[in-house]
């Protein structure tokens, strides 16, 4: 799993090279990390919600 993670980040954040400021590159970083959790957690919640309703 964090290997996905890494290899996400380094093909879509890192390898861009237009930031020129270690700050800017980590609010990126910061941004995609949160709308991966968002992602992930809705995600989990359509899997799981149908079987709490038959419960």
């Amino acid at each position: 799993m964090i290997e996905r993670i890494s290899w996400d980040m380094h093909a879509n954040v890192t390898r861009d090279h237009r930031r020129k400021k270690m700050s800017a590159l980590m609010v990126v970083v910061a941004a995609r990390l949160d709308a991966r959790d968002a992602q992930q957690a809705a995600s989990l919640l359509l899997r799981v919600g149908p079987a709490r309703r038959a419960a």
